[in-house]
């Protein structure tokens, strides 16, 4: 465990707690949320985003440095978001790919049984 970063933008305000050392890289479309509100601002109680445990927070009277930071986090969540869309799409579309290779192959116990666990797969929303 270590301390993770979140911040309100408004106010220009960090605060810290524990947090996952490795949680930036195994979850890095975090970065940037709210994280449904655990972490209120100290200043003005909305909710702050998170930044990860080893980002390095401007002085509070660098509003421009803010600003930057803001948009560097805006541009790095959206990228996240997109490429964890992508793959959830090439996941999706590589299960289906089996199925329907495998639905072309002769009956068998064990071909149906692979289609059915696969086409869990797929309504659970891999």
């Amino acid at each position: 465990m270590c301390n993770g970063t979140w911040v309100c933008f408004e106010c220009r305000s960090a605060v810290r707690r524990p947090t996952w050392r490795h949680v930036t890289s195994a979850r890095p479309w975090l970065v940037g949320t709210t994280g449904a509100g655990k972490v209120p601002c100290p200043l003005c109680g909305q909710p702050c985003r998170f930044l990860g445990p080893t980002i390095e927070i401007p002085p509070k009277r660098a509003e421009a440095a803010w600003d930057e930071l803001r948009s560097e986090v805006d541009k790095f969540h959206a990228s996240q978001v997109d490429r964890r869309s992508r793959k959830l799409v090439r996941s999706r579309h590589d299960l289906e790919q089996r199925i329907r290779e495998l639905q072309g192959r002769p009956k068998s116990a064990g071909r149906e049984q692979l289609i059915k666990e696969l086409q869990e797969q797929l309504g659970a929303g891999v």
